[in-house]
């Protein structure tokens, strides 16, 4: 049987930067008007899942969930799934974001973390929007942390240490915004966070540079920081 409301550690469901990524999750639990007391019959989707680390986020709430990425996650992601004791609530499947394979409101929650930037050019994020808006219920919820522009300072460090970074595309909030808006969500709520952490070359580091974070948030400019999460309603 699947273990629901079970404690996850934090690194699993967010891989890396967790001290600030994580407060993605707090945002997510205290906008969501899915998660009630009734999860009964809910169905979530995960995109570019990697290691699978949201699935584990849904099915540990008892949320039937569908993991997926370009290539079938299984081999990557299964191992943490049965960590969990959550195999029976989660199905794996390959899945081009651009062209979802699935039915046009098959999904209570679709979630993803950092998925957008890594398409490359514009077009191809409002094709993903758009699919994803198409794939939900309505009144369904989508979850998603995604990489901002950020300052100046964030731009220039990663075109020198970030080896992806010539191929990333990355938003600003406005611009999210819009492609939310366009693709006909109704209600979009987010924050942006950020600014010290994403300068840590390793992990503890970048814990560091989160405690710091956590301090100066209230004086830096929404626009300079570099995580946007947010939660948007069909």
């Amino acid at each position: 049987m699947s273990s629901t409301n079970k404690p996850y550690d934090l690194a699993d469901i967010f891989e890396w930067d967790v001290r600030n990524w994580s407060h993605a999750l707090k945002f997510w639990h205290r906008q969501s008007q899915k998660i009630g007391a009734d999860r009964t019959g809910l169905r979530a989707l995960e995109l570019g899942a990697r290691g699978g680390g949201l699935s584990v986020m849904l099915a540990g709430m008892g949320i039937k969930t569908t993991c997926t990425d370009l290539k079938n996650p299984e081999t990557t992601a299964g191992p943490l799934h049965k960590k969990y004791n959550l195999e029976d609530l989660i199905d794996y499947q390959a899945c081009d974001i651009t062209d979802i394979d699935a039915e046009s409101g098959s999904f209570d929650i679709v979630v993803f973390k950092s998925v957008l930037g890594d398409l490359g050019d514009l077009d191809r994020q409002q094709q993903s929007v758009k699919e994803i808006y198409r794939v939900m219920k309505k009144g369904g919820e989508l979850w998603f942390a995604e990489n901002l522009k950020g300052s100046k300072v964030h731009q220039v460090l990663r075109s020198k240490f970030i080896p992806w970074a010539g191929r990333w595309r990355y938003l600003e909030a406005k611009e999210l915004n819009r492609l939310l808006s366009d693709s006909g969500f109704e209600r979009i709520l987010h924050e942006e966070y950020g600014y010290f952490g994403a300068f840590g070359r390793k992990e503890n580091q970048r814990n560091l540079l989160a405690l710091i974070d956590k301090i100066v948030m209230p004086v830096i400019p929404d626009h300079m920081r570099y995580i946007y999460f947010g939660l948007a309603v069909k």
